[in-house]
């Protein structure tokens, strides 16, 4: 016997966030453990009934009521719809990236959402993942009103869009709202000094918000439009057999403004038989207690640029005194999540360059499964956003000007080519 002649669940401990709202992964346990109990009451030799409460919502299963696929699914769209949340699309995108998320834990799958995510450095986590679920193959998404106010394109006729999110801020524009955030969200010894910075913003005109749910709206891809002449990437960097790129001392150079303007007092070059670490078999290596870096010069240019921005992110994401805004730091992961974390960044930013590192998987992608898969999910998830906050704060202050700058002199490179071919044909 699995059930007493009356047996109620309540699974609402984890229903609710701060701001009560039903969070996607409460939705997703909840559903999850109720797919379990319904498999179990299908062994029950009598005819019972077992409550389920979540979220106020009671759910009263029999054997019934849930004997097949169809009349289950039922139940959950019932549930679902009545949940007391503030944009239920929103909680069902919401529920789609984070199933998404394990989907990406197979190593394949996981180089694959790099490669999309790469192209979409302006975007968050969680809306980089559902275009790479829609349509892996995009390469630039925008709004109907926006193909067409803005690039002279319209949508083709039939085109589905991409859902994607966008989350609905509050202002904390008054004192009266810092203090009761603070209250509710902020840990005591932390309290004051937060009510005193948040005051400070609000007196200088840029009052703390903070995220109280997601509205959604649709994206097209370039592919699903026409119109107006629309620029179409082309390789941006060319490598010979050897690992050479042009544009080579650019990039580098970049890299390391990026490294000073965030604290990296010394980047050093160096041969291997000069540094004991390096003369181990590293490439190179970031110190955080001297804020220092020190890359190997005996690689090809392509691995150099990879190393280097591999030991950028090591320094953004897990140097001790970082701090860098939207970045959690991590310093205290185990070393194969470390060098996952900054591999994936380093890939990310050398895609977006156009270069092709020798990355053939990820591995270490496992360590981030626990034995409970829901846990193992919210946690990938959890690295996955910080991966892709690292990226695009690398490619935002500093390799996207790189890439203008590179893309411009190959675009008069290109019209220097076309005069010189039409004076050829003329004389």
């Amino acid at each position: 016997v699995l059930f007493r002649s009356e047996t109620f669940y309540d699974l609402t401990k984890e229903a609710l966030n701060e701001k009560s709202m039903v969070s996607a992964e409460y939705y997703l346990k909840f559903t999850e453990r109720l797919s379990n109990i319904v498999n179990d009451l299908q062994k029950e030799t009598e005819d019972i009934t077992v409550s389920v409460r979540g979220f106020k919502t009671q759910i009263d299963l029999t054997k019934e009521n849930c004997n097949t696929p169809e009349k289950f699914a039922k139940i959950i769209n019932d549930f679902t719809h009545s949940l007391p949340v503030k944009g239920l699309q929103a909680l069902q995108r919401e529920v789609e990236l984070i199933q998404g998320v394990g989907k990406v834990m197979d190593s394949d799958e996981y180089k694959a959402f790099l490669d999309t995510a790469s192209k979409f450095y302006n975007y968050s986590f969680n809306n980089k993942m559902l275009i790479y679920l829609h349509n892996p193959e995009a390469t630039y998404v925008r709004t109907y009103k926006q193909w067409n106010d803005d690039f002279g394109r319209t949508v083709n006729h039939g085109e589905k869009g991409i859902t994607l999110l966008r989350p609905t801020l509050e202002y904390l524009n008054s004192e009266e709202k810092i203090t009761r955030y603070a209250e509710r969200h902020i840990v005591e010894d932390k309290r004051d000094d937060f009510i005193s910075s948040a005051m400070q913003k609000l007196n200088e005109g840029h009052p703390y918000s903070q995220i109280i749910g997601y509205n959604t709206f649709k994206v097209f891809d370039v592919s699903q439009t026409e119109g107006e002449k629309f620029p179409t990437a082309s390789t941006l960097v060319d490598m010979d057999i050897e690992g050479d790129i042009d544009h080579f001392d650019d990039i580098k150079d970049t890299i390391i403004d990026i490294m000073n303007s965030n604290g990296i007092t010394t980047v050093d070059f160096k041969g291997k038989d000069e540094d004991d670490i390096l003369k181990s078999g590293a490439y190179g290596y970031f110190s955080p207690s001297h804020n220092s870096i020190v890359i190997s010069n005996d690689m090809s240019q392509v691995n150099t640029i990879n190393t280097m921005v591999h030991e950028l992110a090591h320094a953004l994401m897990h140097g001790k005194e970082m701090k860098v805004n939207g970045i959690e730091n991590s310093h205290l992961l185990s070393k194969s999540e470390k060098e996952l974390q900054a591999e994936s960044v380093s890939y990310m930013v050398c895609k977006s360059l156009g270069i092709e590192t020798d990355a053939k998987s990820f591995g270490y992608i496992s360590t981030w499964m626990s034995k409970d898969k829901a846990d193992g999910i919210i946690e990938m998830r959890k690295n996955l956003n910080t991966i892709s906050r690292c990226s695009n704060y690398i490619m935002n202050n500093g390799i996207n000007k790189c890439i203008e700058r590179i893309n411009a002199e190959k675009q008069a490179e290109l019209e220097n080519n076309l005069e010189s071919e039409q004076e050829v044909v003329l004389d």
